[in-house]
């Protein structure tokens, strides 16, 4: 067996253990330079996490963005997770791949997540106050933790001179 069939088999399964311990799947096909398709799964789970388990999580501690009436879409791409909690209000959420569409009602209390290829659109009733994980911001906080560092190395080369 080849390395490459051999690292594609053991990716293959790997995805489809992934795959299979979600309470979700979506399927997706990726043409490659051989007749054979690849197939790669994203999962979405949505869960109502109690008080304790949001706590846990510091779900209270993220950055919060306020919807009005009408909606929004996000892509979700290959290896990344799209993580949302729904502080409050009500709406749906649909999760879109080139074969078909999967909506689920979500509410105050609502943690969505959707990890691998995907495009999800939400719909509000009235209005929703999302909250995100601060580390899907996490160019920007690299960069002004970078930015700091250099202040501060900075700073102490001039105080030493």
């Amino acid at each position: 067996m080849r390395p490459t069939s051999l690292l594609h088999t053991m990716l293959l399964s790997l995805l489809l253990i992934v795959a299979l311990s979600s309470s979700s799947c979506h399927a997706f096909e990726i043409q490659t330079r051989s007749s054979e398709p690849i197939r790669l799964f994203s999962t979405v789970k949505i869960s109502t996490p109690s008080p304790e388990d949001a706590a846990d999580m510091g779900i209270r501690e993220w950055p919060q963005q306020k919807k009005s009436i009408g909606g929004w879409s996000e892509s979700v791409g290959d290896g990344e997770t799209l993580v949302r909690y729904v502080l409050d209000g009500t709406g749906s959420v649909t999760i879109v791949d080139d074969d078909n569409a999967q909506t689920s009602a979500v509410q105050s209390g609502s943690l969505v997540e959707v990890t691998g290829i995907a495009k999800v659109e939400w719909a509000v009733d009235d209005s929703m106050i999302i909250l995100t994980p601060g580390y899907e911001e996490g160019g920007l906080f690299v960069g002004a933790a970078a930015i700091l560092l250099l202040v501060t190395v900075g700073g102490a080369i001039f105080a030493g001179n």
